[in-house]
């Protein structure tokens, strides 16, 4: 009986915590301070973050030094409103990305824009900006590259606004400069091809799709299902082939290309720079793959 009295005695004296609903979890109440998105500024102890208000986005420098910030440009609604943002190497320019259609887990088309910070102008990635995925801005900032609809990487210029097809082959089986489900979903990467440092050269994964058995899936979420085909390699089966491409911007079309196993697909993904020079030899390949692909991928077509 003591002991009951005893409980009762600290249960009024020392009452339990506030119960967490779910109103709390989901309201924010646990919520901490963030800074959203930010890119650190070259060769400086600062960085560049951004936020909206009722006349567009701001981009503002962090000095971390003094604890400082400044208001540095801002791009107005009447230029271009609700994007997605990337720097250039050298940040003097933004990519910009409007209208965001997902594809599979992480690949998405989207419309694109080139900011010029200086100047303060905007201008589309060629006549039609729409629908392109993998958009990059080259590292010495005179092209933009590009994947569209078609399969095939494009080129556009900076300089004289005209836009250039790199690849001609691309087809619903043959995919250029992006990887079909399969290596996307397993990998985590549906961007397949990369710049060289020098803005020279353009590397590339062409995938074949073409040995693949097509797989139904169905979405209910309409009023009447769709059915949609994608290339889905089970267990057992035959998967897509791969073939390494390089381009030498500066001798177009591009003729080299070498075999590359899948096995050493993965290894390639994670190269996030390739070799300051590529002209079109064995040892270029050797570079990009590693010595363990050297019996594998040592013959180059040209």
């Amino acid at each position: 009986m003591r002991k009951i009295v005893i409980l009762l005695f600290f249960t009024i004296i020392f009452p339990q915590e506030k119960t967490i609903e779910l109103k709390d979890v989901m309201g924010g109440t646990f919520r901490y301070d963030r800074i959203g998105s930010y890119q650190w500024i070259n060769n400086q102890d600062a960085y560049y973050f951004s936020d909206s208000d009722s006349l567009g986005k701001n981009f503002h420098r962090y000095d971390l030094a003094r604890g400082d910030t400044t208001t540095v440009f801002s791009i107005k609604k009447d230029q271009l409103d609700r994007f997605s943002h990337s720097f250039s190497k050298d940040q003097t320019l933004l990519l910009l990305k409007t209208n965001n259609v997902s594809i599979w887990r992480h690949s998405s088309y989207g419309t694109y824009h080139v900011y010029n910070i200086a100047n303060d102008t905007i201008t589309p990635v060629s006549a039609n900006p729409d629908s392109l995925r993998n958009v990059k801005i080259s590292p010495d900032n005179q092209y933009v590259s590009y994947v569209r609809n078609d399969n095939n990487l494009y080129l556009f210029s900076l300089e004289d606004l005209e836009e250039v097809q790199l690849t001609t082959d691309g087809s619903e089986t043959t995919l250029n400069g992006h990887f079909g489900w399969v290596y996307e979903e397993e990998f985590g990467s549906y961007d397949a091809y990369r710049w060289s440092p020098s803005g020279n050269y353009i590397v590339f994964w062409q995938e074949d799709q073409s040995q693949v058995e097509k797989y139904p899936l169905i979405d209910y979420a309409s009023k009447y299902p769709v059915v949609k085909y994608i290339y889905y390699p089970k267990a057992g089966q035959t998967n897509p082939t791969v073939k390494l491409g390089i381009i030498d911007l500066n001798a177009l079309p591009y003729t080299v290309e070498a075999p590359i196993e899948e096995e050493f697909v993965e290894e390639l993904l994670v190269q996030e720079e390739v070799v300051e020079e590529m002209p079109a030899t064995e040892e270029v390949v050797l570079e990009l793959v590693g010595e363990n692909c050297r019996r594998s991928c040592s013959r180059v077509i040209t």
